[in-house]
């Protein structure tokens, strides 16, 4: 499938290179497609040492021709020579007009640059940037990845601000939600609510769901229960197919545990188990069994089920009943 996929993208290079500026010299212009002829012949037959071999000719040197740095760059890239691969189709970023190239050879550029080391990739990528001189989404995403590949989180979440505040061309949904999971990654669970009230001003009701159960685990973790309460039960109730129930039901029985509801939460726990796959069921089993010891030992404070709901709120019923899918 991956080899349909690269001769696909060789004829549309193909397409793109064939209005490509090509020397007026009627010897170096024969030279320039023999040898490209021969190029594309030992990259179909990944030969790739050979493809780099083929455009080497001393009647090309000082040629700016888009199909060289392609197929050396990409062969490059095939032999994992990263460095060497990243130069050479920086030059088509940096020397040629062709938007359409550009654009066609962008995943393959940042496939490789993100194989180098972290501080020699964030290098290329900001050179890179400062000759397009404009804020290009798919490099500066590349930067946040890098960041997040390395732990970096914080650095990560100033990359995708930026591209929030000044670019135009980006799925903002997208970006926010990166912004939400590198903000659960540092633990920092404020900025996490802060990043998710502003999903919700921008998601659709696709979103919805996931943001109401992401933003109930960090009520839990700031220890605001009510809050995280509030938001898990109408999930409990019904659990759309976006999320998972094991996860809904774990977050509410925590919940409860953590309000001094032991009974209750491993009830929760109980059921959680018996949703879940074998490996979820082996995760908090040993959860079970510490409520269960303490239930056993500890004299339980009074008021075990006060939080227990057999029906909601209307306003939350009505919600629910909304977005549960019809009865034939």
């Amino acid at each position: 499938m991956k080899q349909i996929a690269l001769m696909l993208a060789l004829i549309a290079v193909g397409s793109c290179l064939a209005q490509e500026f090509v020397p007026a010299d009627s010897v170096v212009q024969n030279q320039l497609r023999y040898r490209l002829d021969l190029a594309r012949y030992y990259f179909d037959k990944q030969e790739y040492q050979w493809v780099i071999t083929a455009l080497r000719d001393s009647l090309l040197e000082g040629v700016q021709n888009d199909s060289i740095a392609y197929y050396r760059g990409l062969a490059y890239g095939k032999m994992g020579k990263w460095e060497r691969a990243v130069e050479t189709l920086s030059e088509i970023f940096v020397q040629s007009e062709n938007d359409s190239i550009k654009t066609l050879i962008k995943q393959s550029f940042c496939q490789y640059v993100q194989q180098l080391d972290p501080a020699t990739a964030i290098e290329k990528l900001t050179e890179l940037l400062q000759a397009e001189q404009h804020l290009d989404p798919d490099l500066m995403q590349t930067i946040g990845r890098i960041y997040e590949q390395n732990q970096l989180y914080a650095e990560a979440n100033d990359v995708y601000e930026t591209l929030l505040r000044d670019s135009v061309k980006i799925d903002t949904s997208e970006v926010i939600l990166k912004l939400i999971e590198n903000d659960k990654m540092r633990a920092d669970y404020s900025a996490m609510l802060r990043h998710l009230r502003r999903l919700d001003a921008v998601a659709d009701s696709t979103l919805q769901a996931e943001i109401a159960f992401l933003s109930a685990s960090a009520y839990l973790h700031l220890n605001r229960y009510d809050e995280a309460l509030e938001l898990l039960l109408p999930l409990y109730q019904y659990t759309p197919p976006s999320l998972s129930r094991f996860d809904v039901i774990v977050a509410l029985a925590r919940t409860y545990g953590n309000m001094g509801e032991k009974v209750l939460s491993w009830y929760l726990l109980e059921e959680a188990a018996s949703v879940g796959n074998s490996r979820d069921a082996f995760l908090i089993q040993d959860q079970i069994l510490q409520l269960r010891q303490s239930i056993a030992s500890d004299s339980l404070a009074p008021g075990q089920f006060r939080h227990f709901r057999l029906t909601l709120p209307p306003e939350q019923s009505n919600q629910i009943n909304a977005s549960s899918p019809e009865k034939e």
